[in-house]
């Protein structure tokens, strides 16, 4: 069983898995930028650790579970179905590799750029 992470080490390790996820997801076919918002607003408790970074709100927990939402934009004329599969089997790779367990992946497509 993995050991349960200190809160300097929650900060450390959240803020790591947001930029690879970011990065990512940034990677995938149709993804042309990230959509602010977050329902997680940077909450700090004794338990866990959230925050935002661009477009990539994750809440990071001791016991190594982590809670993703994406808000992403998509490319024109590209199927949203597809990205959307791209995306959640990148974020669940990238979690995985990283060794915690993804308890819930929320993905927005918050619009669609015309250019």
């Amino acid at each position: 069983m993995a050991r349960m992470l200190s809160g300097k080490e929650l900060k450390l390790r959240a803020s790591q898995l947001a930029t690879a996820i970011r990065d990512g997801v940034a990677s995938c076919y149709g993804v042309v930028a990230f959509a602010s918002g977050s329902s997680f607003k940077g909450l700090i408790g004794t338990h866990s650790f959230s925050l935002e970074r661009g477009g990539v709100s994750l809440r990071l927990e001791r016991q190594r579970d982590v809670r993703i939402m994406v808000r992403i934009i998509l490319g024109y004329r590209v199927s949203a179905a597809a990205v959307a599969m791209t995306v959640r089997q990148t974020i669940e790779y990238i979690v995985k590799e990283k060794g915690y367990a993804l308890k819930s992946l929320n993905l927005y497509i918050d619009g669609i750029r015309l250019q």
